[in-house]
């Protein structure tokens, strides 16, 4: 991977912060890469959670990777301890791509700290208004995540910025796990605390059903926590399913999103790495979430949106996997 040079020195420090959800910070991946290109000598340090850390070290893009506990606001010492230490490197410019209310907390915090201690401050590119380069429009609000950091980006200077990629992940002719084609990815799950954004259990067992009778093996993706979730599967299912659970890290949902031939699932993180894997997918939607603000984009992206998953049984869903799998 080529970078062009940065527009400023080489000793420079960058500072990016971006935390979870997995999908939100896979949609981050182009902005990093830009990021690095324009600052293609400086040190890059990336702040991000705890579940990341791993994932995010094996990017090119950064030559640190910090954790942030996110502490709640009432433990001021690990609130000072954290702002010391962003303070500590004097940064020349932080790139805030979470740009929630706590990131904004950290603008004021950082301001308040370098007005007591003196220096410098960093420039910041923020949605915090008063900050070096804000994106505080209101309509930021109403725009998906990648066009919103396009644009928060194109007001800090930058001339473009690419697409998220998996490039820096080698290839492999070999599906994962010892998998063999033809294969679907199927993501029953979703964020613990958003169960209205899960599509009904019984409805993805009848999916898989009809995955088996057409020779497709389902290949069931989730975390460990959800193999609480008991899929209940029949007898012919329990044998031609292949659960991987609680078995991926999250460079192996690349992997089988390069070779699989189509992913079905909930508005999710591991859909949006299908999606920017190339793998054909299909994204179920209920009220609970607009896809406008996040679905997944890719090269081969179908979504499915109904006010209610009552409205969206099986076999409609199987209409439009089908058609995936026939094109």
């Amino acid at each position: 991977m080529s970078y062009e040079r940065g527009a400023m020195s080489s000793s420079e420090s960058i500072l990016v912060i971006r935390h979870g959800a997995l999908g939100d910070f896979v949609q981050s991946i182009g902005p990093f890469h830009a990021i690095r290109a324009r600052h293609q000598n400086a040190r890059i340090i990336l702040l991000t959670a705890p579940f990341l850390q791993k994932f995010a070290a094996m990017m090119p893009f950064f030559d640190e990777v910090w954790v942030d506990t996110r502490p709640r606001w009432m433990q001021a010492v690990s609130l000072v301890k954290l702002m010391l230490k962003i303070k500590k490197p004097s940064f020349n410019r932080v790139y805030d791509l979470q740009t929630s209310g706590r990131t904004a907390f950290y603008f004021k915090l950082q301001k308040l700290f370098y007005g007591l201690l003196g220096g410098k401050m960093a420039e910041w590119s923020s949605h915090v208004p008063g900050c070096t380069f804000a994106h505080a429009t209101s309509e930021r609000v109403k725009m998906h995540t990648l066009d919103r950091q396009r644009q928060q980006l194109l007001l800090a200077g930058f001339s473009d910025v690419p697409a998220p990629h998996f490039d820096w992940i080698p290839q492999t002719d070999v599906p994962p796990f010892k998998l063999k084609k033809p294969f679907a990815l199927i993501v029953p799950q979703a964020s613990a605390h958003r169960p209205e954004k899960c599509y009904p259990l019984a409805e993805f067992r009848a999916l898989m059903d009809l995955f088996i009778a057409k020779g497709v093996t389902p290949v069931v993706i989730g975390s460990e926590q959800d193999k609480d979730i008991s899929l209940s599967l029949s007898q012919i299912q329990q044998e031609k399913v292949i659960d991987l659970r609680g078995k991926t890290q999250l460079e192996d949902l690349v992997l089988l999103g390069r070779h699989a031939d189509v992913a079905v699932g909930n508005d999710t993180g591991p859909m949006h790495m299908f999606a920017i894997a190339s793998c054909p997918v299909v994204a179920l939607f209920s009220h609970a979430s607009d896809p406008s603000l996040c679905a997944p984009r890719g090269k081969r992206v179908v979504i499915l949106r109904k006010e209610s998953f009552e409205d969206l049984p099986a076999a409609l869903v199987w209409e439009y996997v089908e058609d995936v799998l026939d094109s």
